[in-house]
């Protein structure tokens, strides 16, 4: 038997694997909010339970648990499993929610809710339909289950692509969403980025430590979109060191 949340250590690098994350926000600002986990982590769960089930001797089976009375837990662990047979298996959605009946309806809550638990919205179904249309538009592929290379390629890139922005990326690299632009350039704290387009002379050092890359914390906090000024993440395809590399494109 394993804690199903301890899969994602199994291929990780650091110690904060498996924990519900925001990039940009520390753990004190995220209310009451405690799942799904990030792309990241599915990656690392996925890979991680499929070389524990290969490494299984015939007629043995691996048994991912959660904590007796933790919902919260439970509810994280179900989307990942949901993941990896979406992803690694090929099932569909319904397979799955056929499987986990109870773990289908599973919520999840925002940061700042107060509503009762059954007013909550996204429920770990959901997250399962998002798995499967990832894979079909191959931003989820097998191989990167399968493969260790493959997958620390695709984390390393939705890594330097999340820390990269004041946003979140809902498809990597085509939709981000974030909050409204003009809400956050009228903030009044200095610290706020107080323009949505670099001028080219942005220069003020990021203030608050990225928890993605060292690279990261060489943000500017000029703009929304964020540039960086100096040396390209090894994880990177091309280098973010420019302006003219910015993805406004997809930014806006």
């Amino acid at each position: 038997m394993r804690a199903a949340l301890d899969l994602c250590n199994d291929k990780a690098e650091s110690a904060a694997a498996g924990v519900y994350m925001v990039p940009h926000y520390e753990q004190a600002s995220l209310g009451r909010a405690f799942g799904p986990l990030a792309l990241p982590d599915v990656l690392l769960f996925c890979r991680g339970l499929d070389a524990a089930l290969s490494q299984q001797a015939e007629g043995h089976c691996l048994v991912p648990t959660t904590p007796h009375g933790d919902p919260q837990y439970r509810a994280n662990a179900a989307v990942l499993l949901g993941a990896y047979l979406v992803v690694r298996h090929e099932w569909t959605p319904r397979q799955v929610e056929a499987a986990l009946v109870w773990e289908a309806s599973a919520r999840f809550t925002c940061s700042w809710s107060t509503g009762p638990t059954e007013h909550w919205v996204l429920t770990a179904g959901d997250c399962w339909e998002g798995m499967a249309m990832a894979k079909t538009l191959s931003f989820l592929t097998a191989e990167m289950v399968k493969d260790d290379v493959e997958m620390k390629a695709a984390r390393a890139s939705y890594t330097i692509q999340a820390c990269r922005y004041d946003c979140s990326w809902i498809v990597p690299g085509v939709l981000m969403v974030g909050a409204d632009p003009v809400t956050v350039i009228h903030d009044p704290n200095p610290v706020t980025c107080s323009s949505l387009i670099p001028d080219g002379d942005s220069t003020t050092a990021c203030s608050v430590q990225s928890e993605c890359d060292p690279d990261c914390d060489q943000a500017s906090t000029d703009t929304v979109c964020k540039d960086y000024d100096r040396r390209a993440s090894v994880c990177s395809f091309s280098s973010p060191g420019s302006l003219e590399n910015l993805d406004y494109a997809s930014f806006l």
